[in-house]
């Protein structure tokens, strides 16, 4: 297996002990200052986030008790008796009328011997992490969701401006078949050929509004806001805050390298760990355990009105506790233990296995998308130019109306398509940075020493 030697295990993800969870604000680069301000409000009120803040918090609070318990517990006691009971003198000789003060300095403590209760808080510090690394995806979910929708939103707004801008060519272009259809020029099929083509560039008007509404009502719900205050952020948009490329360069180096900075594989890593803690832990329960008791104090006594001079008392108690039979008990939580840390080793192995391929295939996704970005954007420059020349042309006479509302349609429709897959490759790139944990920074080199030093048997 894979993930069978447990001092090999830090080696495939460095980087990861003590990890920071900056994301770098990699989001500026695909939606600028009005993507980065719906991100900042979404982060102030989400709901995720919190939840996963109070499991931070709970995890810290453990951490403490665990590491409480590694020291002596010290305690002070007082108490008052005053007993009297009316008795004749005479008899109060054999039941006599008492008053006590007492005040006693207690310590107790386990000494630590065979790493029981050190085993126990390195298993919280892990519990910490993990949930540290909680609020980090729930953070880069959130960052990436709310990029998502804003492109998607971007992206619509655009391609229904082109896509306008189309119908009304073809509206002019259709002006003009009909016109040469009542002169006899073409045949009925091609205005009806036209007309079609008109209709169905209309049709594709409502799904471009209905992702307008759609997206904008999700950016509502993500950032805790109303879809007008949505509205405004959105109207900051346009090709001087957010110009229309796609950003680069990608990241270089092997996947797994690439992924020290993702949390989910963190979480993992930190669960693996702990469970191996509480197993260090469950072992010694079939150890001997000591305990040390230290009491010291003063008592003030009075009998039947005699004051006797106050005396100091001590008290010192070492025991300890050893099983000897407890049908398996022991020996079942041990076993039980054991197989919960080798279904967190699994599932950290299939958290790794996972990572690598989602990145491997955000690349390849990214890549091809740009290389189409490329390829389109020479299109539509070539397109430009045509129809640029169809205009000399139509101006000098050489051409009619027609061919050079052509020219203008195949340019916007080289357009629209170049829009189509700038999006596409915008969504790719918010893939890839979530699958890289919302960066590709590589990991500190003295990560990377942390990481063989605990490859070391």
């Amino acid at each position: 297996m894979l993930l069978a030697n447990p001092q090999l295990m830090p080696a495939l993800v460095p980087g990861s002990e003590g990890a920071h969870f900056e994301d770098g604000a990699w989001w500026r680069e695909i939606g600028g200052e009005p993507l980065h301000n719906l991100v900042e409000q979404g982060l102030r009120g989400n709901t995720d986030i919190a939840v996963a803040l109070t499991r931070v918090r709970e995890a810290r609070a453990g951490l403490r008790a665990r590491e409480a318990a590694l020291l002596p517990s010290f305690g002070l006691n007082g108490a008052y008796d005053n007993k009297r009971s009316g008795l004749p003198q005479a008899i109060k000789q054999g039941r006599p009328d008492t008053r006590v003060w007492q005040a006693s300095l207690e310590l107790d403590w386990e000494p630590d011997l065979f790493g029981r209760n050190q085993s126990a808080a390195d298993a919280a510090q892990q519990d910490v992490l993990s949930s540290e690394a909680g609020v980090a995806g729930a953070r880069l979910m959130l960052i990436s969701e709310v990029a998502r929708q804003f492109v998607l939103n971007v992206g619509a707004v655009r391609k229904l401006a082109l896509l306008d801008h189309l119908i009304a060519l073809q509206a002019a272009s259709q002006t003009l078949i009909e016109h040469q259809a009542r002169e006899g020029e073409i045949s009925a099929v091609q205005v009806e050929a036209g007309r079609a083509q008109l209709q169905e560039l209309q049709a594709q008007r409502p799904a471009l509004l209905s992702l307008q509404s759609v997206t904008r009502s999700h950016l509502a719900r993500l950032t805790s806001s109303t879809p007008e205050e949505v509205g405004r952020f959105l109207a900051q948009v346009n090709d001087t805050t957010v110009p229309w490329h796609v950003p680069g360069p990608t990241p270089t180096g092997q996947p797994i390298e690439l992924l020290a900075r993702r949390p989910d594989i963190i979480a993992a890593r930190a669960t693996w760990r702990a469970e191996l803690a509480r197993l260090d832990s469950a072992n010694t329960d079939l150890l001997p355990r000591f305990f040390l008791s230290l009491l010291t104090g003063r008592q003030d006594l009075r009998l039947n009105g005699l004051a006797l001079a106050p005396v100091g008392f001590n008290e010192t108690t070492l025991a300890f506790a050893l099983p000897i039979f407890n049908a398996g008990r022991v020996q079942a939580g041990i076993d039980i233990q054991d197989a919960t840390a080798q279904r967190a080793e699994l599932r950290y192995e299939q958290a790794i296995r996972q990572a690598a391929d989602d990145v491997e295939s955000a690349l390849a996704q990214f890549h091809q998308s740009r290389d189409r970005v490329n390829e389109l954007d020479r299109a539509v420059e070539a397109r430009k130019e045509a129809a640029t020349r169809g205009q000399r042309l139509f101006d000098e006479g050489q051409i009619s109306a027609l061919d050079r509302v052509a020219l203008e349609q195949a340019h916007v429709s080289s357009a629209l398509n170049a829009i189509d897959s700038q999006e596409s490759a915008r969504l790719a790139l918010i893939q890839l940075h979530q699958a890289l944990g919302g960066g590709w920074r590589s990991a500190p080199s003295h990560n990377l020493d942390i990481a063989q030093k605990e490859a070391r048997p």
